[in-house]
């Protein structure tokens, strides 16, 4: 909780209002407001608590209690801070010292009450610890079942299991994965899409046929066998292969695969939607997870995996010799070492990463069809954000190859400490591009019309004005440049636009895969009239969506 204070005389007189109104939405109080709370907070120096709606006196019960901290029974004490906290929603203290059993009287009446804490879905595994230090670090807290939650994060895929829970949510509340989005990550769905950026890949024993004629045309290629439930993949030859084995598929290997100090690696890619229908995809730019298998490729033997497959015990970026000094030394996070290595190597590095941009938002916009339908069984997909990790294999021509989309990827640095401050990041950038992290107090759904219009108004949506002003426009909304002018657009997509404007000033190192970057140029020429073949592909709601980033860009490079 931070403090202003105001020196003017004529405070009464509304003159700040507008400007303490602000700090109060961001969570500011006037210098003096709570003095009295304060004292009290510097005499223990244990407790912080992170409370809304300050008025005066409102923390009267809980001063008491903590004045007589030493005293604590189970006699009622702490029914008023437990009553405030319900009428509230669900406020979260957190507790320095814990091992001092200075608090132990008020954790054990708040766990009396049904709300358990500090260990929930026993996160003492670790798993989850970057995910939740996050969480906490911009002033959420672990709740459970009879919270008032603001998020639900599963690992696992939460729409059976959890179906009830997830079945009626408020506008506010988000989960961490979009219905459908198994199209996506299931390896044998992925891997058999007809994609320029997949190697090819076989459903056995349904395209059996299709596979062995492939096979006969393509004599000198190496295939793995994969199933969706097993992690590990070796090199056969056909007639090893057992073609009759339900639920697995076989792929082509991508040999010649690019080298650094004789080892093969792969880059993730955490990647974002945070919309469907229209379409919204991110990833974090300014990072990648690059891993080398443990062993040298040459000399290649087939049997041994450890040379062309990333296992757990991969070999991390500081480890390898041409790496080290840029990673280790220079300090460069791990794509920036891998772009310098590549780049004094003269390669295009800036080609390596638009062919994976368009390789994952070719398989979005392939699978989205699928998407859209699973989320229809909702009364809205504005609830669901989801976090991925793209896997890409890289051969001697620096071609980009697509091997595999991981749901829930790994956020624990237990085994790699290193990776750490990565997964932060990535868990900070995640949390502020689906607006889970806000500068003011309230979601956007919980907003008053002024703190709504504060963060984004109807005049930060409006693009086109000489197309809106146009006769034909302002007469009819049948034209295509008309359908996003004031008067024509509907308002589910003024919302829709309200929360891209938020994500988009909220993104952080988020860069936009779809709609796809432009030019300054390129979007004061284009009309929807233009040979834009990527544009007339779209459906209905995905136009809008990009003609609507074009105009932006028109008005500020930023957008573009």
């Amino acid at each position: 909780m931070g403090y202003v204070v105001f020196y003017t005389f004529q405070l009464e007189s509304g003159y700040l209002n507008h400007v303490i109104e602000v700090f109060e939405r961001i969570g500011y109080l006037e210098s003096g407001y709570m003095n009295h709370v304060i004292s009290v907070f510097e005499r223990l120096r244990y407790v912080v608590f992170y409370i809304f709606q300050q008025e005066s006196g409102y923390l009267n019960h809980v001063i008491s209690v903590f004045d007589r901290i030493g005293y604590v029974e189970e006699s009622g004490y702490l029914n008023h801070v437990i009553s405030v906290f319900e009428r509230i929603g669900y406020v979260v203290f957190y507790i320095f010292q814990q091992e001092s059993g200075y608090l132990n009287h008020v954790i054990s009446v708040f766990e009396r009450r049904g709300y358990d804490v500090f260990n929930i879905f026993q996160l003492e595994s670790g798993y989850l610890n970057h995910v939740i230090s996050v969480f906490e670090r911009i002033g959420y807290a672990v709740g459970d079942n009879k919270s008032d939650w603001d998020v639900l994060w599963s690992h696992e895929y939460p729409f059976v299991q959890l179906a009830k829970k997830i079945s009626n949510l408020k506008p506010h509340q988000k989960v961490n994965h979009f219905p459908g989005s198994g199209f996506i990550t299931s390896k044998v769905h992925l891997a058999v899409s007809i994609n320029p950026y997949i190697p090819r890949a076989f459903r056995i024993p349904k395209e059996k046929d299709k596979f062995l004629q492939y096979a006969e045309e393509h004599p000198d290629t190496l295939w793995v066998k994969k199933r969706n439930n097993h992690r590990g993949i070796k090199i056969t030859n056909v007639q090893e292969l057992d073609l009759s084995e339900e639920g697995s598929f076989v792929q082509v290997f991508v040999d010649r695969p690019f080298l650094i100090d004789g080892r093969k690696f792969d880059i993730g890619v955490y990647t974002i939607l945070t919309s469907i229908n229209p379409l919204r995809v991110y990833t974090i730019e300014t990072e990648a997870s690059i891993r080398f298998c443990s062993q040298d490729y040459y000399p290649f033997d087939a049997r041994n995996t450890s040379k062309y497959v990333v296992r757990d015990d991969f070999t991390p970026v500081w480890k390898m010799p041409s790496l080290k000094k840029l990673n280790r030394e220079l300090n460069f996070n791990f794509k920036e070492s891998l772009n310098a290595y590549l780049e004094r190597k003269g390669h295009n590095v800036r080609k390596l990463w638009r062919d994976i941009s368009a390789a994952i938002r070719t398989v979005y916009l392939q699978k989205e069809a699928a998407i859209i339908s699973a989320s229809n069984m909702f009364s809205s997909s504005r609830n669901f954000f989801e976090l991925v990790r793209f896997d890409f294999a890289v051969d001697e021509d620096l071609n980009v190859h697509l091997m595999e989309v991981n749901m829930s990827p790994n956020l624990s640095s237990d085994h790699i400490p290193r990776n750490a401050e990565m997964y932060d990041k990535v868990m900070f950038n995640l949390l502020s591009v689906v607006l889970v992290t806000r500068p003011v107090k309230n979601d956007f759904y919980k907003s008053s019309e002024d703190e709504a219009n504060m963060r984004v108004s109807d005049k930060d949506i409006s693009v086109f004005p000489e197309w809106c002003l146009s006769k034909s426009c302002l007469h009819s909304c049948r034209d295509e440049k008309c359908k996003l002018c004031s008067q024509c657009v509907s308002l589910t997509m003024k919302k829709t636009l309200k929360l891209a404007y938020l994500e988009h000033i909220n993104k952080g190192n988020c860069g936009r895969v779809f709609p796809p970057k432009m030019t300054e140029d390129f979007a004061l020429e284009w009309s929807p009239s233009t040979k834009d073949r990527e544009f007339q592909s779209l459906n209905k709601r995905n136009k809008l969506m990009y003609m609507w980033f074009v105009g932006k860009c028109r008005q500020s490079a930023a957008w573009c």
